[in-house]
């Protein structure tokens, strides 16, 4: 009965923003045209370069054989592949952790149980994001991202040494080093700015469709609501419209940490999608983004009150 109430939920939305582009033909026009200018503007510049990268470094090194991640790995208890997820989601950002999970478990490297934690323990913000658009951007001060990274950060390895597993007899960690096929150099680059650019035109495109959204529901003279709205749904709206909040900066610098922990329902739906694919269930998944959230941004405070 719940998962029909839920789905005739999901219905009723699909529905209803339909009629209010129709009904608001101008107002979501603009709303479009601002989301393409932040994503131009702020993402791409920080979020492509980036992305492209990683992409390039993730395919040249076979970062589950690193000495260090295999360490790491035994300390956590998690697999070798499991901790060669969480490493590369670190560098990558939102949403590879899940979709390198759904990936490895499909082809059997990691178990069932261990995709649904290693779904969680894996969903970082993009250091670029935080560092180029967050900090750099919209606080005028990139250093502003060393108390965010860090609270972001230690809040996974909180959450993952309270929560995950650490008794997995189905885990065969001899067996889940992943092999990667290294290509020519310019092969290997190509396929990094293809996917780099498939990524931040995905972003993009989620951008504009939540900024439209948000944009249609806003209610006028009520901006602590637009604001949550904002926050809540996607992670660069979200992030702007915190920066431009009258509170002391080390108020902001923690909402803002809470912020990219939490990634918005934007990232949340992209890495559901993932998960669902292959059979992972989600509810673990929506519970550690809320308390990694929660973590992120009071670590960030602390963090803040001692240091700035």
């Amino acid at each position: 009965m719940r998962k029909i109430k839920i789905a005739y939920g999901g219905y009723v939305i699909l529905l209803t923003v339909p009629i209010l582009l129709c009904v608001f033909p101008l107002k979501s026009t603009l709303a479009a045209k601002q989301g393409l200018e932040v994503w131009v503007q702020g993402v791409v510049p920080s979020l492509f370069p980036f992305t492209v990268l990683s992409r390039l470094l993730v395919s040249s090194v076979n970062i589950n054989r690193i000495p260090a991640v295999r360490y790491m790995a035994g300390v956590l208890g998690l697999s070798p592949a499991g901790m060669g997820v969480v490493a590369t989601s670190m560098l990558s950002g939102y949403p590879t952790g899940a979709r390198l999970t759904a990936s490895l478990k499909d082809e059997g490297y990691i178990s069932a149980d261990e995709a649904e934690d290693i779904a969680c323990a894996s969903s970082f913000c993009s250091p670029a994001f935080a560092i180029s658009y967050v900090a750099g951007g919209l606080l005028g001060n990139s250093l502003y991202s060393i108390p965010m990274l860090i609270s972001h950060y230690v809040s996974m390895l909180l959450y993952i040494i309270l929560f995950v597993k650490k008794d997995r007899k189905n885990t065969v960690l001899d067996n889940s080093i992943i092999p990667i096929k290294r290509g020519p150099l310019g092969k290997r680059l190509l396929d990094a700015v293809n996917y780099g650019c498939t990524s931040t035109l995905a972003v993009g495109g989620y951008i504009v469709l939540f900024y439209v959204f948000c944009t249609l529901i806003r209610v006028e003279g009520c901006p602590l609501f637009n604001n949550v709205i904002l926050a809540v749904s996607e992670i660069s709206m979200g992030a702007r419209a915190v920066s431009e909040l009258p509170v002391e900066l080390g108020i902001k610098i923690s909402v803002l940490t809470a912020c990219i922990s939490w990634g918005g329902a934007c990232v949340i739906m992209q890495s559901t999608g993932f998960m669902l694919a292959s059979g992972i269930s989600c509810r673990k998944f929506i519970w550690a983004k809320i308390m990694q959230a929660f973590l992120a941004g009071t670590l960030a405070y602390v963090i803040c009150l001692i240091f700035i």
